[in-house]
């Protein structure tokens, strides 16, 4: 068993009256500390190299890391191959998902962790997406329809890592009775370490006996039809979308481009994230206990492993992106009934991003897509134009809310010999009400953006947040 500190302890049992049979006797390291059973090794599933074990043990003596490139390197490392298996129509779904695989390696420090649907019609890369969550988190594994629900159960115990679950329904259809139910209700609590255990009773040649079972940690779930209430209120929602299979080719020739052992490369980033996990544990603990260990909702319980890794790791970018898909799940779609609403709801979120100052027409209609994930939104017939979608509408809603200072307006473009757009002056009262609410929900304030023209001067097409909605692109690009 190796300890972050870099030392490593062998399991052998404590000494027990004779007889004793060893299902009853305790098992403890060289240390002291007692553990649950002995380690199972499997060479086909390890994630964590002996290589990269050495090199990180002997980077601990020596009082070194054992890192070969930063934490926010590694975090682009994994959304680039995340972006590899499909294409999201939610940007900044990526930043949340890489951060939940970084927190698959350091789970038992907190006391919940989240759970993952991946939702979307069929065709829409579903499975890729979880499979490749698998391959580049913590001892993941893929249980896939085939799998009967009693099994699944035992995957979940032996994994120590992150599970992911490809087509839900699939299990359901192939478990007898009420295995699946019982499983269902099991994973319901098994984002929380103080309800994750179960004890089952085994029925084998020997026969009759109880074992406990523990479902604690990510899960990853793909599904079509969605889940119930109770399970879906402990997990956060992705959705894919299916997409023209020549533009996905498109979106990819930039990322196969120069990847030459595909395995290798995953390997390399698990070993880079075991390293990273056993070096920032001790701090990662320490920010978690400090700042998110008393949430108050689910909601907020299930992001705080996320909110404590990205405080961590100080990427302030991809924090940003963190925080506007946390947002995104705490349904705020559903909470919109009208255009002015939705229009707030943008304004209030680019804010939150740091455009404390100015903000463009273009970028406010493009949030507004963003949040109902809908160009139609509010309208019966796809040839009506919403009002919502007016630039006329917004910008004098914008001023009728005192959301902007009025007369203050700019007529910049977005690129070069490119598109012109108006840039509204956010009035300060408005900006500093949103910064209030993030203090008292305990979030920083993200880094301050000077150029409202940033989203789209500074970012190429491919990269863009905006990318999946915006009707720019071809022009730009052309430019």
């Amino acid at each position: 068993m190796l300890r972050s500190d870099g030392q490593a302890f062998s399991v052998r049992y404590l000494p027990a009256p004779e007889g004793t049979p060893l299902s009853d006797r305790v098992l403890a390291l060289g240390d002291g500390t007692y553990v649950r059973r002995r380690p199972i090794v499997d060479a086909d599933k390890q994630s964590f190299r002996l290589s990269a074990i050495n090199r990180f043990r002997q980077a601990r003596k020596e009082g070194r890391s054992a890192l070969t490139q930063p934490p926010q390197q590694l975090l682009e490392d994994v959304e680039r191959q995340l972006r590899r298996a499909a294409i999201l129509p939610h940007e900044h779904d990526y930043a949340l998902l890489a951060y939940v695989v970084l927190a698959s390696y350091v789970q038992r420090i907190f006391a919940a962790v989240p759970l993952v649907l991946i939702n979307g019609v069929a065709g829409s890369g579903k499975s890729e997406l979880a499979a490749r969550m698998a391959d580049l988190s913590a001892n993941g594994v893929v249980i896939t329809g085939q799998t009967s629900a009693a099994t699944a159960a035992r995957v979940v115990d032996l994994t120590n890592g992150l599970v992911a679950f490809d087509d839900l329904e699939a299990i359901g259809q192939r478990s007898r009775g009420g295995e699946f139910s019982e499983l269902i209700q099991q994973l319901k609590v098994s984002y929380k370490q103080s309800t994750s255990r179960k004890s089952l009773t085994i029925m084998d040649r020997n026969g009759a006996r109880v074992e406990t079972l523990d479902f604690y940690g990510i899960k990853v779930m793909t599904n079509t039809a969605g889940v119930d209430d109770i399970l879906g209120s402990r997990m956060l929602m992705i959705r894919t979308r299916k997409i023209d299979p020549h533009r996905f080719v498109e979106e990819m020739r930039e990322f196969t481009a120069t990847e030459e052992n595909e395995a290798e490369i995953l390997a390399r980033i698990r070993d880079e994230l075991h390293i990273w996990a056993m070096e920032y544990a001790s701090q990662i603990d320490q920010v978690y206990r400090s700042k998110y260990v008393r949430q108050t909702s689910r909601a907020e319980e299930i992001a705080a492993p996320l909110r404590a890794i990205a405080d961590v790791i100080g990427y302030e970018s991809m924090r940003a992106r963190l925080e506007v898909s946390l947002e995104a799940q705490g349904g705020l779609q559903d909470q919109i009934d009208s255009d002015d609403e939705l229009l707030k709801a943008a304004v209030e979120s680019l804010v939150r991003r740091g455009y404390f100052d100015r903000v463009t027409l273009q970028q406010i209609l493009l949030e507004m897509e963003r949040i109902v994930g809908d160009r139609y939104w509010g309208v019966e017939n796809t040839t009506d134009i919403p009002v919502w979608r007016r630039s006329k509408w917004v910008g004098r809603a914008l001023r009728q809310h005192y959301l902007i200072v009025p007369n203050m307006e700019e007529r910049p473009r977005l690129w070069p010999g490119g598109l012109q757009t108006r840039v509204y002056r956010l009035a300060p009262e408005f900006v500093e009400s949103v910064l209030k609410e993030l203090e008292s929900a305990g979030s920083p304030a993200p880094k301050p953006i000077s150029d409202p023209t940033a989203f789209c001067a500074r970012v190429p097409c491919q990269d863009c947040e905006y990318r999946l909605m915006c009707p720019h692109q071809a022009d730009k690009q052309r430019k």
